[in-house]
């Protein structure tokens, strides 16, 4: 067996120190860059959480303030308090899109209670349909997350008052 000259191994070992520095140069920057994207990730993440919580809780209020419909005899703006996850939603007035008379003895339902009354087809049944929108805009006071959800309704209500100006 041979063996190398002293000078020779030197050379080796030089090399191999060179290669070792620079595959591990390349791995902590593939790692740093890793950890960068998973980072950047985790935060997307978060934000699309916190956007769905605000819009969650402004349909919460909304369903809150569609559940009487006294709000719609007279409109007007409210704000809710912080709900459970620090959200706050400010309701602006139901606003009136559209109202049509209904006529009497016209319904499609098979058991028309507002509309049969004592009077021949064609003729005003005293009620109207009216289809309103409900806008709630959720702030997160923590996040910094804002969501403006709309809200359509559509109801039959008395024409006297009209409720729909």
């Amino acid at each position: 067996m041979r063996t190398l000259p002293c000078s020779s191994r030197r050379r080796q070992r030089g090399a191999t120190l060179v290669m070792g520095i620079v595959f591990l140069t390349l791995l902590m920057f593939s790692v740093a860059v890793a950890f960068r994207m998973s980072n950047n990730n985790l935060k997307a993440v978060g934000n699309m959480q916190s956007e769905a919580e605000a819009e969650a809780s402004a349909e919460r209020a909304i369903e809150r303030l569609i559940s009487s419909d006294t709000i719609f005899l007279a409109p007007a703006a409210t704000n809710v308090a912080q709900d459970e996850y620090g959200v706050t939603v400010a309701l602006g007035a139901p606003e009136c899109i559209r109202s049509v008379a209904i006529e009497a003895n016209t319904s499609p339902d098979s058991n028309p209670n507002i509309y049969i009354q004592n009077l021949p087809p064609g003729n005003n049944s005293g009620y109207v349909d009216t289809h309103w929108d409900i806008a709630a805009t959720a702030s997160g006071a923590g996040t910094g997350a804002r969501v403006v959800v709309h809200q359509g309704v559509r109801l039959v209500m008395q024409s006297d008052p009209n409720p729909c100006p």
